[in-house]
């Protein structure tokens, strides 16, 4: 089994990596080969809608998305994870995902279609200090089960969001990141 794990956090030591990175450590448990990249270390520049995915089946642009399609490509479990900022996923992350629809570019003219074969697990993990944010970003959620599900062919997705990560206190005092550890353990073993 291969797990793919992406930070999508400029802060590499901060809540969101903080769960990722004991989300691997279940993978980890189970046997797997885990790769843990951070986006802010990766060179990956914004989608220009050129379309050249749409002709040639892969993204144009010559940057680590490259590298990091290719690993997508093998992995039997993909782990993205993003804390809200303004109500969104960090500028990191939705350049990212931007750039996936080269995944899916050209399969079908009216709706997104994996140009992936193969079913990969997925989990997208969000982490905010509002109290309520898993009840007040929920759409982050549904459109990250979506994108995952028909751009990169995902089946199962758990996605989750963490309200209650402030920095000054830690990550442990959310009551909502025990439960989303527990929930993430037995989906990954599951």
């Amino acid at each position: 089994m291969r797990t793919v794990v992406i930070n999508g956090s400029p802060r590499k030591m901060g809540n969101t990596a903080a769960m990722l990175k004991e989300m691997a450590k279940f993978a980890d448990e189970e046997g797997s080969r885990t790769d843990y990249l951070d986006l802010v270390d990766l060179r990956i520049a914004d989608c220009k809608a050129c379309m050249k995915c749409r002709e040639q089946g892969e993204c144009a642009q010559k940057d680590d998305l490259a590298m990091l399609s290719t690993v997508i490509k093998e992995a039997d479990l993909l782990m993205l994870g993003s804390p809200v900022y303004m109500g969104a996923e960090t500028g990191l992350m939705k350049c990212f995902t931007d750039r996936l629809f080269s995944f899916s570019a050209g399969v079908s003219p009216t709706e997104l279609e994996s140009r992936l074969t193969g079913k990969r697990k997925a989990i997208a993990l969000f982490t905010c200090e509002m109290a309520n944010g898993d009840r007040l970003y929920s759409y982050l959620s549904a459109g990250y089960a979506r994108m995952l599900g028909s751009v990169l062919n995902c089946e199962p997705v758990l996605t989750a969001i963490v309200p209650g990560a402030n920095p000054a206190w830690g990550l442990r005092q959310s009551p909502k990141a025990a439960e989303t550890l527990e929930l993430s353990r037995r989906f990954i073993k599951g």
